[in-house]
């Protein structure tokens, strides 16, 4: 596949995610109550173009990333000490934006990890040489968000199917079943999508009733299945039950993170924070699309703004998220066609810089 060729499906797998929603829908546009006062954003894109242009990273963290990002392999033969090199290495150059060389590393160290997943049937944690189910795990996020949906469900459905086989891990199963239901939803299978959403469902409600871990985990197993619950409302039309799961996914999301931060000091298995906030963004820009079609451009405008400055203080701009979110931003301003046209250029220069066309090889 040549490189024009891959920027073209890359970028019209992040379009189809901002221009996708059905226009019938802003026959059904909510109307506000009269005398509501909603807050309304800037009249132009100048002051997103600034940020852009001022952004700066804290060269203290960017130092550290780079220098884990440079970091060789290790002179060994062990493959649990490899395993855990190339993981720690991907999670270095995604946090810098590198996409590609992310999904190279973590394909290597899921290789090294291969046979490892945790088989006491007792334990949810997964800890230690048991890291594959969490390799494959952002192995199989990472496909997706370079738009690579194929090999993203590959990855589900062979963690789903070494999980099985080990017995126990609820919250593994749980979550690829919900995964699956989101990809499922994504590429227009809507039978397979609700089959995995039902098998989600149930074991969620045993989750909620007997893990040990749900304290730990509830926040991000009760925003997944919001989120692929509300991916499925939109399937059949129900823009306001999809956005009133989307809202609760935000709010689950948002009163985790704390929680998320101190799991990972522990070192427990948890998606790391630029997963999460890349996410947390995600289910807002999904509000903000939900909010354009029923013809609240306002509120849709505010809320892809927020996503676009927290994508930028995170990841920087250089980030296929920050590059989601200009889409976004320029999709909210539809009405505005000619300063919608900034954000879109914005847009295919951050997907150049992310490095993301090295990320389209199948597995």
């Amino acid at each position: 596949m040549t490189a024009k060729i891959a920027f073209a499906r890359l970028a019209s797998a992040i379009a189809l995610l901002v221009f996708a929603l059905p226009l019938a829908a802003q026959e059904q546009a909510r109307q506000q109550p009269a005398g509501t006062q909603l807050a309304q954003p800037p009249r132009t894109v100048e002051d997103i173009l600034a940020v852009l242009d001022q952004y700066q990273p804290d060269p203290a963290v960017v130092q550290r990333l780079r220098e884990q990002a440079e970091r060789q392999p290790p002179a060994t033969e062990d493959r649990a000490e490899l395993a855990r090199f190339y993981h720690a290495r991907a999670r270095a150059v995604g946090r810098l934006g590198y996409v590609g060389r992310q999904i190279e590393d973590l394909r290597k160290a899921a290789q090294y990890a291969a046979g490892t997943l945790h088989r006491n049937t007792g334990s949810e944690t997964n800890q230690g040489l048991g890291e594959e189910s969490r390799i494959l795990g952002e192995l199989a996020r990472a496909e997706s968000l370079s738009g690579n949906f194929v090999n993203s469900v590959r990855m589900r459905e062979e963690l789903l199917r070494r999980v099985e086989q080990s017995g126990g891990l609820g919250g593994l199963r749980f979550a690829n079943y919900a995964a699956l239901a989101g990809a499922a939803v994504a590429t227009g299978d809507l039978e397979s999508a609700k089959a995995n959403f039902g098998r989600a469902e149930k074991i969620y409600a045993a989750l909620q009733k007997n893990a040990p871990l749900w304290p730990d985990f509830r926040y991000g197993w009760t925003a997944l299945l919001e989120r692929v619950r509300a991916g499925l409302y939109l399937a059949e039309g129900k823009y306001a039950a999809a956005e009133a799961s989307l809202r609760k996914a935000l709010k689950e999301t948002d009163d985790g993170t704390p929680q998320q931060q101190r799991l990972l000091r522990a070192g427990r298995n948890v998606i790391p924070l630029g997963a999460w906030e890349a996410t947390r963004n995600g289910e807002e820009l999904r509000l903000a699309q939900i909010m354009r079609v029923q013809g609240r451009l306002s509120e849709a405008e505010l809320a892809a703004r927020n996503a676009l400055r927290r994508n930028l203080s995170f990841f920087g701009r250089y980030s296929p998220a920050t590059a989601g979110a200009h889409l976004s931003r320029a999709t909210a301003r539809v009405r505005r066609r000619h300063d919608a046209r900034n954000p879109r250029q914005k847009a295919t220069a951050t997907l150049r810089g992310s490095k993301c066309l090295a990320t389209w090889k199948p597995i």
